[in-house]
């Protein structure tokens, strides 16, 4: 319709569109955590690099004493003020019987080192400040350090550190053990192949795993109802893998290969919603063993006093009698049990572990995954903790453990020859292999991944 020159549409007005509302998911306490100004320490790396060699070495001594006027000797142990030589940087006891000369790294992990305090200071703030690791080769670069073994084999005595002084005590209450599969991966085999997760399963494949699972549970039962004699040549076969540098899992059955190594967890639960766990230990076995798992928790756990909580492994059944309560959850079926039974704080620790050896550090060599899984483990305890607290805390225990037993000397070619394991040690080569020296070139060194 047209009136006064105007077209006038006869069609009822179009309504406004709805408003799209946004589904706000709360944030979790973690990420709360992070997003607040008590994760940083605001220019803390810039008052660092400002610091002049006194301030940095009261410091040191303020993390490793608590006070750099007062301190006892590292040779004798004498507590006094003892007396400071300002042009060489040391202390000179003052006991009589004693008489010797001592800096703030005497006697500690960085005991004879020809670096700057304030270096080491920096690497170690940089590499606390990973969520899951960060390798020296990047630290390396952002500190500008000339040689890559002196960054590799400053921060693994910082991991040796925490392998002796935050992996070790006791732990009671609430406590998760789980283990998990680290090392072994071929990651030269994977590559050019398409991921299981970037791809949908098949029915065959899904078929296949349903039937994994199936042989298992009927393995076990199977494994019930042997006889003595049965049992004892079972026992003899596993022995025997065991000599050849073999394992057999007990849960599947199946020889694993020679380089896998088991990650076991034990973590103490706070008790209190959306804190998670509070400490942390860890071990490294050949296999989810009931031996590897009564071992580590006659070391790190007040069992009569605590309860157990894992999930149906064949390893916890006769551990669980000896704790004030076993509970158990069937991963098989569900994550949580009809009563709140879970492992998620020992499966939080695993993910953060395949995450530092499959992203960062890249198949972790097994003669060293013990330090590496003992650095997840400060890093899951840790994660909430400030940059600036994590670093005193790295330290502290840096300084406080005695003598490097696995990394003097690193550089110049020495090489433990032992792998950590539960529940004892295994003899292994260097990781070097044989010492090459070319006359007016370094020494040929293969550092560890």
């Amino acid at each position: 319709m047209i009136a006064g020159g105007i077209e006038i549409s006869s069609a009822p007005p179009r309504a406004a569109p709805p408003r799209r509302t946004k589904a706000r998911r709360s944030p979790s306490a973690g990420a709360r955590y992070f997003s607040s100004k008590r994760a940083i320490d605001e220019g803390y790396l810039v008052t660092i690099c400002r610091w002049d060699p006194a301030r940095v070495r009261r410091e040191f001594a303020r993390i490793r004493w608590g006070s750099h006027l007062c301190m006892p000797c590292p040779h004798c142990g004498t507590l006094d003020e003892h007396r400071w030589y300002e042009e060489r940087g040391v202390w000179r006891c003052l006991n009589g019987a004693c008489r010797k000369y001592f800096g703030v790294t005497t006697g500690t992990l960085f005991d004879a080192h020809q670096r700057d305090l304030r270096n080491i200071y920096i690497e170690t703030f940089l590499w606390s400040c990973g969520a899951a690791g960060i390798p020296a080769l990047t630290v390396r670069a952002m500190v500008g350090t000339v040689s890559y073994n002196t960054s590799f084999s400053t921060i693994q005595k910082v991991r040796e550190g925490l392998a002796r002084g935050h992996n070790a005590g006791l732990i009671a209450g609430v406590v998760e053990i789980d283990g998990a599969h680290a090392s072994g991966h071929d990651a030269a085999g994977k590559r050019g192949r398409p991921l299981a997760q970037q791809r949908p399963k098949g029915q065959a494949e899904m078929d296949a795993q349903a039937q994994s699972v199936m042989d298992a549970f009927n393995r076990k039962q199977d494994q019930k109802r042997l006889t003595p004699a049965q049992r004892r040549a079972l026992k003899a076969e596993n022995e025997e893998l065991r000599r050849d540098g073999l394992v057999r899992d007990p849960n599947t059955g199946a020889i694993l290969p020679h380089n896998r190594r088991m990650v076991m967890t034990l973590r103490r639960r706070t008790g209190n919603p959306g804190d998670g766990s509070v400490w942390t230990k860890v071990g490294v076995g050949m296999a989810e063993t009931p031996e590897v798992a009564e071992y580590l928790a006659h070391r790190h756990v007040l069992m009569p006093e605590s309860i157990l909580a894992t999930d149906l492994g064949v390893a916890f059944s006769k551990l669980g009698k000896k704790f004030r309560l076993h509970t158990t959850v069937n991963h098989s079926e569900t994550l949580v049990g009809p009563n709140g039974e879970h492992v998620n704080m020992a499966e939080s620790f695993t993910a953060r572990q395949d995450r530092a050896e499959a992203g960062i550090y890249l198949n972790i060599e097994p003669k060293y995954l013990h330090e590496y899984a003992c650095e997840t483990a400060f890093r899951e305890d840790h994660r909430r903790v400030s940059p600036r607290l994590k670093t005193e805390k790295l330290l502290f225990w840096a300084l406080n453990v005695g003598k490097s037993q696995y990394w003097r000397n690193y550089t110049a070619g020495e090489n433990r020859q032992f792998e950590e394991l539960v529940p004892k040690r295994r003899a292994v080569g260097a990781s070097s292999g044989p010492r090459k020296r070319v006359p007016g070139q370094e020494m040929e060194i293969r550092p560890p991944r």
